[in-house]
């Protein structure tokens, strides 16, 4: 009975044993998942860090210059305006003058017919039959001519050079803007305006115009005061990609922040 006894002690205590190496050793795998948790993060990390890094270097290089859509535009509006200067400048210098001539003569026409008795309404069968008559021989125009009165022709005259001098001020603002560019040169972000500003001191965008105009905001901090610094995609092509970076710093800091 006291041999069974002892080997009984034994084998308990044999399994005890056994099972404080199977504890330690389980606490020495969830050991290993930790480590290998922490490395595999801090991999991560660093792989994302480098992907930043990467893409800061590509996108720190950009000259974003007048787009093709925003020339067209203007160019258009240049022609409009062009377009109905020269329209007021030919009338004033050339068909309405001739217009009057035409119209002179078309008064007498109507005086001898007002003092033979006859109808001289404007729309009188005779008037116009006599007009026509009138014009055949001439070489004029059958239409029945207005009366353009010096000052209505000065009138236009003058709005026509108006509009003319508005078109010269428009297309050489057209071409001071060609000079215009939003840059982004290593760190440094410098405006169409000149002004320069560090990409880290940008801490938000707006993007409230951007879907219908393409127009975004930087805002900045100089001194403790916020500023912002316009990025029109619309005008200079290549702003998409400096407001892109602008973002994905905004958003690296948030990720290096205590609270996260």
């Amino acid at each position: 009975m006291q041999v069974g006894h002892n080997n009984w002690e034994h084998l308990v205590t044999k399994l005890h044993n056994q099972q404080n190496i199977c504890i330690n050793a389980q606490k020495e795998y969830f050991r290993f998942l930790q480590i290998r948790c922490a490395l595999s993060t801090s991999e991560k990390a660093k792989k994302l860090k480098w992907e930043v890094n990467a893409s800061i270097s590509a996108v720190m290089d950009v000259n974003a210059k007048i787009s093709k859509e925003w020339r067209r535009r203007m160019l258009f509006m240049f022609c409009m305006i062009f377009g109905i200067a020269a329209w007021f400048m030919s009338d004033g210098y050339i068909i309405w003058p001739n217009e009057a001539d035409r119209y002179a003569e078309f008064s007498e026409i109507r005086d001898e017919l007002e003092a033979a008795g006859k109808p001289v309404e404007d729309d009188s069968h005779e008037l116009r039959m006599a007009w026509e008559r009138h014009a055949r021989g001439v070489g004029y125009s059958a239409k029945m001519p207005k009366e353009r009165t010096d000052s209505a022709i000065r009138e236009q005259v003058v709005i026509g050079w108006v509009l003319m001098s508005v078109s010269v001020l428009f297309a050489g603002w057209i071409a001071w803007n060609h000079r215009l560019s939003i840059r982004a040169e290593g760190e440094t972000i410098i405006g169409a305006s000149g002004q320069r500003v560090e990409l880290d001191s940008i801490v938000a965008t707006d993007r409230k115009k951007w879907d219908n105009k393409g127009i975004a905001y930087a805002i900045y901090e100089v001194d403790g005061k916020q500023k912002r610094l316009c990025l029109d995609e619309h005008k200079f092509k290549g702003c998409e990609a400096i407001l892109l970076e602008a973002e994905r710093r905004i958003e690296a800091r948030k990720g290096e922040s205590p609270e996260s």
